[in-house]
């Protein structure tokens, strides 16, 4: 038997309610939300909570489940979380599409030359993602950057994810990378064009942006 350290709820018995530890620190779902906010392993991606789980903070500000932290070894160093991590993106092959234009100005400023660039996803009319091995960049041209000739981009740091969130449809999809402050936009496609963190595409490309945000999800812990 344990207790949330917070607020004393137990998980034995009938009313007992599923506890998770980390750090050895038993937390119910809702404690360790506010106390910790959505806690993740950041090789698997699996979100505690819904059963009895453990969990260990690693040295860059991440967590690392049980079974993972077993595969990796017995410690918990940064570097040894980073080395399962990039296993489990090697295997991930994405898409190199060529860039024109306003989309390729925006790379050319915004992507280091000290990046290495592992996909290319061109998207929406005037939008892409460019998938590296330390960030995400979302680019924007034309009327997705503000209009005319235009043009933007954004490097977003797998180390400052909040949020991997992927939607698709049928018909269209967007892919939304979330950092601290950032709004959710919910769906709304009229702001998902224009936002410098969500990148909007057409349901054909589904595929190719589900293995894009395996591969960013892997590589941030999201």
């Amino acid at each position: 038997m344990a207790l949330c350290i917070t607020c004393g709820v137990s998980n034995a018995g009938l009313g007992g309610v599923p506890l998770v530890k980390v750090d050895e620190k038993y937390f119910c779902r809702r404690c360790l939300i506010k106390a910790k906010g959505i806690v993740r392993c950041r090789v698997c991606g699996i979100t505690a909570g819904s059963t009895n789980d453990a969990l260990f903070s690693t040295e860059d500000g991440h967590y690392i489940c049980e079974p993972c932290r077993a595969k990796a070894g017995t410690g918990t160093a940064a570097a040894e979380v980073a080395a399962t991590a990039q296993t489990a993106t090697a295997s991930i092959e994405l898409p190199m599409d060529n860039l024109i234009g306003g989309l390729k100005k925006a790379y050319d400023e915004v992507v280091p030359t000290t990046e290495k660039v592992v996909g290319i996803l061109m998207a929406s009319s005037g939008e892409a993602l460019v998938v590296g091995s330390r960030a995400a960049y979302v680019l924007k041209s034309g009327f997705a950057a503000g209009g005319g000739s235009a043009y933007k981009g954004r490097a977003i740091p797998y180390n400052e994810m909040t949020k991997v969130d992927l939607r698709a449809g049928l018909v269209q999809g967007y892919l939304q990378l979330l950092t601290a402050g950032a709004r959710d936009i919910a769906g709304n496609s009229a702001d998902a064009y224009q936002a410098d963190y969500v990148v909007t595409f057409l349901g054909d490309a589904k595929a190719k942006f589900e293995m894009a945000a395996g591969y960013i999800r892997a590589a941030s812990g999201k």
